[in-house]
């Protein structure tokens, strides 16, 4: 993803879904997880967060989305805590960097 993008995704490959609330179950990750995917995590963090939805509202005309921002957080910090997550990857870092960190993951 771009380095402007807002949200931490969660990103379930071989078919590809992309999450940045709780839009999966428990149960739902679980039962991916036993199929064989693999679940990588973009992370920023809540102030990160609350900068870029800032920049996007004042700058790009976008609708502020800082009331779900909190959540998203809370819902990404669960599936890394309940064990989910095969990769977490740090997302504020450059796009080169996160590219390269995701293709080391996948090469392995």
């Amino acid at each position: 993803p771009p380095r402007s993008t807002l949200f931490p995704y969660t990103t379930l490959f071989r078919s590809l879904f992309v999450t940045n609330t709780d839009y999966f179950s428990d149960q739902q990750i679980t039962n991916a997880k036993r199929l064989g995917f693999k679940i990588i995590q973009l992370s920023v963090p809540l102030d990160e967060l609350v900068k870029r939805n800032r920049g996007r509202v004042e700058n790009g005309g976008y609708d502020d989305l800082s009331c779900w921002l909190d959540g998203m957080v809370q819902y990404q910090d669960h599936i890394f805590k309940q064990g989910f997550v095969d990769q977490r990857i740090d997302a504020t870092k450059s796009t080169s960097q996160i590219v390269e960190d995701l293709l080391d993951y996948l090469s392995e």
